[in-house]
C-alpha cells in the first residue's frame, strides 16, 4: 500500500528554535508505523512592531521624525547606531537575541 498525506503547521514564537513532528500510522494488521523529523525555526516575534523615519532619508543635521507602532503589551526598545560602528565592527549588529 501507499499514500500520501500532508499539513500545514502555523509557527508561533514558542516553537523556537526547533519543531519536532511525529507521524504514526496504525496498519490494517493493527502494526504501528512512526517516523520524527526536526526542523529549525527562525526566532520570530509574536507582536508586530513598526518604524517609520519622516522624511525617509536626511542629510546629518537635519530634523526627522521616528514613528513607532506597535501592539499594546509590547516591549520596544530603540538604539541609535551609528552606520561606521557596524562598519568597524562586523558581528556587533543588533538581532532578535539583543
Amino acid at each position: 500500500n501507499e499514500g500520501e498525506v500532508s499539513f500545514k503547521l502555523n509557527v508561533s514564537p514558542d516553537m523556537v528554535p526547533v519543531i519536532q513532528v511525529v507521524a504514526y500510522a496504525v496498519l490494517p494488521s493493527m502494526n504501528v508505523i512512526a517516523h520524527n523529523a526536526e526542523f529549525s525555526t527562525e526566532k520570530c516575534f509574536s507582536n508586530k512592531v513598526s518604524l517609520e523615519f519622516s522624511p525617509s532619508s536626511a542629510v546629518p543635521g537635519e530634523e526627522i521624525k521616528l514613528q513607532l507602532t506597535a501592539q499594546s503589551d509590547s516591549l520596544c526598545g530603540v538604539s541609535a547606531i551609528d552606520q561606521s560602528v557596524l562598519i568597524k565592527e562586523p558581528g556587533k549588529t543588533l538581532d532578535e537575541d539583543r
